[in-house]
């Protein structure tokens, strides 16, 4: 099994529900390979929280099946329309992306992982001790994920955005953005792997250049045309890439 390099760490303050934190006691997501159960882990006082296994999800879209240590058989069943078709069984599971988000008062959690277009999410407090599955419409893949402010933003490879409110007990799809012109300057579509929302809510792309993540270009849609047009200045904001999210740059930055 394996999972994506990448990890996101949200948390709250006192101005907003939902906002970055760089204080030093974050806890940390690690999943861990020893027969690939989950954990939260405090990595300064080695608290450990489990999270449900691999097997356990919620639902028929994903079934796992343990078959060694660290393998599985994995059966995904994708809806088109009234129809649904089942992917067959494979050994290979891939963690796209994942996120955890955590209340530093509550110290509530919610942890979101992707695997091609089905997100499995668990929060603390659910009754039942399982992964829950939403699906993404027309099956679309997912190249980034960003949480903000209760909503859970979704990045395609067709740079289309689908937003997921997770404010009650469920997530409900509230948003989209589909850019009505893919130019040339867009392409390769590829090197648009990040996702950053702002403080005032805006959405923006995350371009790379050949030179790597040190090098990149930012779009920003257009709301009138729907069109991404790269953009030059931030004002006063500054970028935190792995959090995919801006906050307020003072002087000296």
């Amino acid at each position: 099994m394996a999972t994506a390099p990448k990890k996101k760490l949200i948390s709250s303050d006192n101005d907003t529900e939902w906002s970055p934190v760089l204080a030093p006691d974050l806890i940390r997501s690690i999943f861990e390979h020893h027969r690939t159960d989950f954990y939260l882990l405090n990595l300064f006082t080695r608290e450990r929280i489990r999270l449900p296994t691999l097997e356990a999800i919620d639902g028929r879209q994903m079934k796992f099946k343990r078959v060694g240590e660290s393998d599985f058989l994995k059966t995904f069943t994708y809806r088109e329309g009234y129809r649904s078709y089942s992917s067959g069984l494979s050994t290979k599971v891939v963690i796209e992306n994942a996120v955890l988000w955590v209340d530093e008062r509550s110290r509530d959690y919610l942890v979101v992982w992707s695997i091609e277009c089905f997100f499995a999410y668990h929060k603390k407090g659910d009754n039942n001790k399982t992964w829950k599955v939403i699906q993404l419409k027309k099956n679309e893949g997912c190249s980034d994920i960003v949480f903000r402010e209760s909503k859970l933003y979704v990045l395609n490879p067709n740079l289309n955005i689908t937003v997921f409110d997770f404010s009650s007990g469920s997530p409900n799809e509230c948003a989209t953005f589909t850019s009505q012109d893919i130019g040339l300057t867009l392409y390769p579509l590829s090197c648009f792997g990040h996702l950053v929302i702002t403080l005032s809510g805006e959405v923006l792309l995350i371009k790379t250049r050949r030179y790597g993540i040190y090098s990149f270009d930012v779009y920003k849609m257009d709301p009138k045309s729907s069109k991404w047009r790269e953009i030059y200045s931030l004002g006063n904001e500054a970028i935190l890439l792995d959090l995919g999210t801006t906050i307020a740059a003072k002087d000296g930055w």
